[in-house]
């Protein structure tokens, strides 16, 4: 069966704040949900992270639920979003003060202009007509000169989007892209409509988010967790949960959150608008990896052969999110939970699997027996909806870290699982590599001994691939081998490869041993 839980195709993306701005690459607000309530630590989420927190939608979750969140965003336009998106207003103040603005944008006549001076602004004669910009400067005086301080980056949120959108930027475009010049020529937007329109929407959403008001404390930051995490924000050991959507490459290649910010950086003079997009990750090209990786190796060797540089630009990308994880890491509590959204861009042809990548760096981080203990639960979660739903059920191998061997609650953890869910231990079969008996055999064979004991079932993965496989067999009740594919890939002796896969699985039949060969995919 599929799993349609996360496609949300129906779903109101737009409910509470989530209103407010438009924004590259967003999280659904109900993915973002979905993982707090189903993912949560069991002893609850007291300090909620997002280290690329970008338009704020974990954050707004987060305050939803009452629940401290702190996240950091080198854009300046996107941490005064997530400020704006995550403050109950008091919302008689918010209409009362746009009522004020209205009457102010109906006097409005170009004498009143105060500033006219746009050399801020990128080849603005290029990007805007002379009336547009006016109008803009007037809203941007209105705010800054007759809205009180504490309301001002709530009525700025709106002008950031009218801003882009009387812009003569293509329609659906996030990078910067002009319209052709006979749909300029009849270009003529109504900058004060633009403008009423999205503070009423942003009003509505408003009325929404704080119809639903619960204590907490939500914390908007510019650090760069490429290069630390700091202490005085976020002590180590003290989150416990991450969820996050982090990009999947770097800006200029693509999701272009610079150059779609760069038009509210501007107008507003933020700092590094015009060159944002080299301070986010990979935007500065390295020279080597810094990172080991053997889930994307395959990948960037094929891509290293068609383009060089092209390769250089991937690794300088996973360079900077490899050391992001590194840190994120540092802060996360025993027994936290990270959410990682990514998404797999595919360049030159190649698919790069950044899903494995992150599971892979948040294992070199510590995080390889929480990750061993994630997935046992997801799969004891599956395996009971599919009883409960009268669907068939299959025994389901788990993969199982060496690590595990020295923790003396492992065993009654692993038992707590099974029982929590009411799984019969038949339906699980724990599974180690053949390498993990290198180290300390006596030790790994004494662990699996005692999971027989308690009625566990045992399968060796990778079989074949080390020298003691069959001083192993004489020793470990294992139920189950599963033959390593280098018996599958090519040899100078095929005939020779399939007599030894055939004496092995007679071999195994003898003693009672399930073999498994695997397909060549």
């Amino acid at each position: 069966t599929i799993d349609n839980r996360w496609s949300l195709k129906d779903a109101d993306t737009k409910e509470f704040t989530h209103c407010y701005h438009a924004y590259p690459a967003m999280m659904i607000p109900q993915v973002a949900r979905a993982l707090i309530e189903e993912y949560k630590p069991e002893d609850g989420v007291e300090l909620l992270f997002d280290p690329y927190m970008g338009s704020g939608t974990s954050l707004v979750e987060a305050s939803i639920k009452g629940i401290n969140a702190i996240g950091t965003d080198l854009n300046p336009l996107a941490r005064l979003m997530s400020h704006v998106k995550t403050t109950h207003y008091d919302l008689s103040c918010i209409r009362d003060t746009f009522s004020m603005m209205q009457a102010l944008f109906f006097e409005y006549s170009e004498d009143k202009v105060k500033n006219k001076n746009f050399d801020n602004i990128s080849n603005y004669t290029y990007w805007y007509s002379r009336d547009s910009l006016l109008r803009l400067s007037y809203i941007y005086q209105v705010i800054n000169e007759c809205v009180a301080l504490d309301f001002a980056d709530f009525f700025k949120v709106p002008l950031s989007e009218t801003v882009r959108e009387v812009s003569f930027t293509r329609n659906g475009e996030f990078k910067r892209f002009r319209m052709k010049e006979e749909k300029i020529k009849d270009f003529k937007p109504d900058v004060f409509r633009l403008f009423e329109e999205k503070v009423i929407r942003n009003i509505n959403g408003l009325e929404e988010f704080n119809s639903i008001k619960y204590p907490c404390n939500i914390g908007i930051y510019d650090f760069n967790s490429t290069i630390e995490i700091p202490s005085d924000i976020i002590q180590p050991n003290s989150v416990d949960m991450v969820v996050t959507s982090p990009p999947y490459g770097d800006s200029r290649t693509t999701v272009a959150y610079g150059q779609f910010s760069r038009w509210a950086n501007e107008w507003f003079n933020f700092e590094n608008a015009k060159t944002l997009d080299n301070l986010l990750m990979g935007g500065r090209v390295q020279k080597e990896e810094l990172f080991e990786t053997k889930s994307i190796k395959s990948e960037l060797d094929e891509i290293k052969s068609i383009d060089p540089k092209r390769n250089l630009e991937v690794v300088s990308f996973l360079n900077d999110y490899s050391c992001s994880i590194k840190n994120v890491a540092s802060v996360i509590k025993s027994g936290g939970v990270v959410c990682y959204v990514v998404g797999n861009r595919t360049v030159k042809g190649v698919q790069i699997p950044l899903d494995y990548f992150t599971a892979e760096m948040f294992e070199k981080n510590g995080f390889i027996t929480e990750v061993d203990f994630f997935v046992l639960e997801q799969v004891c979660r599956m395996l009971r909806r599919r009883i409960d739903g009268g669907l068939p059920v299959f025994p389901i191998n788990v993969n199982q870290s060496r690590l595990h061997v020295n923790d003396r609650m492992y065993l009654s953890m692993l038992q707590d699982m099974l029982n929590k869910y009411d799984i019969p231990m038949n339906l699980v079969v724990f599974e180690i590599t053949e390498s993990a008996f290198i180290d300390d055999s006596r030790t790994m064979i004494g662990l699996i001994n005692k999971m027989k004991v308690l009625g566990f079932n045992f399968s060796m993965d990778d079989f074949g691939s080390g020298y003691s496989s069959f001083n192993l067999l004489k020793d470990v009740p294992v139920d189950e081998l599963k033959i390593d594919k280098g018996f599958l890939e090519s040899t100078d002796d095929s005939k020779k490869s399939r007599y030894i896969i055939e004496k092995i699985v007679q071999m195994a039949n003898g003693l009672d041993i399930r073999d498994h060969v695997p397909s060549e995919q």
